[in-house]
């Protein structure tokens, strides 16, 4: 009987042994992320979209205890969204450094701005998407896109035509709907915001005629009878501040953009700590709290896992190289 119980305490110290070497193993993959803080890393200044994004995945995240340990914001705006690209670039592998960026990313590669894009990183997957619009004065002429387009052509270099920064997503989104549209860059006379909300500002000021934004600048200037809405970059009918608003591809006009955010990790992450992210960024745009928050921010919550995340992501890049190949054609 001493025999025995010597034979079992040996066995059971082995069997703990050998557990303990395979908790080592797991943790050193991976599988115990996350281990202490992870943070989250934006490329733009406090306050902007991309920047309020990422406090909602840190709300959604605390509220509903999703993670061991939290995550921490950290905005890094310098070198036109370099800086903090790069720190996720060059990061340690190892799922403690993420990125949280959208079409800039590609819009920015296809002119030549950065020299990687976002097949340099792992991605995690795809938070949301959403149109960007065309807008006006209430008390303009044009009621529809037929007419705003019609004038323009019949009175090139005209009316200016305002969205926010060189290369950013509304002057990508204004080229795809010009050559929609068979206008030329020349056409128009470019006025140049440093965001959305200063575009609305200088539409509703006079200080241009029409306005390209995101859908969440509108609201407040639609619903105020300030603002008419003509047409969107995606897909079917949206309310945008009471006001229904179609595509311009159901207006005719065949052309399609769509801004998406993505969450990325460095390109070598160990495969089992990315699906725990992939695991808690799905969780995260699930909850209740971040689908209201996107939604009352005006943006669609649309949870891409990695494959179809990338696909979409190629299809927006392949675009964005045409529109950069035009925009570099056209002097204004």
């Amino acid at each position: 009987m001493k025999k025995f119980w010597t034979f079992a305490l040996t066995i059971t110290l082995l069997l703990g042994l050998t557990a303990g070497s395979g908790g080592s193993a797991d943790a050193a993959s991976g599988s115990n992320w996350p281990e202490r803080e992870v943070r989250l890393i934006v490329p733009y200044k406090e306050g902007g979209g991309s920047h309020k994004t990422a406090l909602m995945i840190k709300a959604a995240a605390d509220a509903n205890k999703l993670m061991s340990k939290p995550f921490i914001v950290v905005c890094m705006p310098n070198a036109a969204t370099l800086e903090g690209q790069e720190e996720v670039l060059n990061a340690s592998p190892d799922g403690y450094a993420l990125l949280v960026h959208h079409n800039a990313m590609i819009n920015n590669y296809a002119l030549g701005k950065q020299k990687f894009s976002y097949d340099d990183f792992a991605m995690i997957g795809q938070l949301y998407s959403t149109p960007l619009a065309i807008g006006v004065r209430a008390d303009s002429p044009w009621k529809t896109l037929d007419e705003l387009v019609a004038d323009i052509k019949a009175k090139p270099g005209t009316y200016s035509w305002t969205w926010a920064g060189l290369g950013g997503n509304t002057h990508f989104a204004s080229y795809v709907f010009y050559e929609a549209a068979g206008i030329a860059g020349t056409d128009i006379i470019p006025s140049i915001t440093k965001g959305d909300g200063d575009s609305l500002v200088s539409l509703v000021g006079g200080h241009s005629n029409i306005a390209i934004a995101q859908t969440n600048a509108f609201p407040e200037y639609v619903a105020s009878g300030k603002v008419r809405m003509l047409g969107h970059s995606g897909k079917g009918d949206i309310t945008v501040g009471g006001q229904t608003v179609k595509s311009w591809t159901d207006q005719g006009y065949k052309g399609t953009y769509n801004l998406r955010c993505f969450v990325f990790a460095p390109k070598e992450t160990p495969e089992a700590t990315l699906a725990a992210i992939r695991g808690v960024i799905e969780k995260v745009v699930a909850t209740q709290e971040f689908q209201k928050a996107m939604l009352a921010d005006g943006f669609t919550p649309e949870w891409l896992p990695t494959q179809a995340a990338l696909e979409a992501f190629k299809k927006e890049g392949d675009s964005a190289k045409h529109i950069a190949s035009l925009m570099k054609t056209t002097k204004k």
